[in-house]
């Protein structure tokens, strides 16, 4: 199979959120629209992108990142850790919609608005474009969740977008996580 077109990045394990940015205010919210209780987290990133965007809307991941930086789901639960806002994608900026841009270029949007050296309160999802047999090994021997690949070109249009898992089948936290939701 080809995979020149693709690129992959780590799936994080936490609750997926939007971030709306503006006002100088951040709002959580989840893929439901309820608002995710992390009234500090939202304070600290307003005071980061506020240097960057008037408005802003990612998609992306709360984590709770434990010493090693490797996300502990059962952490976040108890609100525990480094909590932190990991974008993996840009889809307003100061207005503009960017949902119908490819993704390499809101990737490079995302790179802008977060920067370098990356530091909490938000992070960019770590990504490769090759070596992804490697890759994946490292995510199973570190017991991270696994990798989403998504298509370079690709838009922004759920549900038409096409992101694939590639779940670690040996990942230890997803025994926790089932006792969580089944109450």
């Amino acid at each position: 199979m080809d995979l020149s077109g693709w690129t992959f990045e780590l799936k994080y394990d936490g609750y997926r959120g939007i971030l709306y940015y503006e006002q100088g205010a951040c709002r959580l919210m989840s893929k439901k629209n309820r608002r995710l209780a992390f009234p500090m987290l939202e304070r600290s990133l307003a005071n980061v992108i506020k240097k960057k965007a008037r408005t802003l809307i990612l998609d992306g991941e709360v984590c709770s990142f434990d010493d090693t930086g490797k996300p502990v789901f059962e952490n976040l639960q108890r609100r525990k850790g480094i909590i932190a806002y990991m974008g993996f994608d840009v889809l307003f900026h100061n207005g503009k919609d960017l949902r119908d841009t490819p993704l390499w270029q809101r990737r490079e949007l995302l790179l802008w608005l977060i920067g370098t050296p990356q530091t909490p309160p938000i992070l960019r999802a770590t990504q490769i474009t090759d070596s992804v047999d490697q890759f994946f090994k490292r995510v199973v021997e570190e017991d991270l969740e696994g990798l989403v690949a998504k298509h370079k070109d690709g838009l922004y249009r759920p549900p038409s977008t096409r992101w694939y898992k590639l779940l670690n089948p040996s990942y230890s936290q997803t025994v926790y996580k089932r006792k969580v939701f089944r109450r």
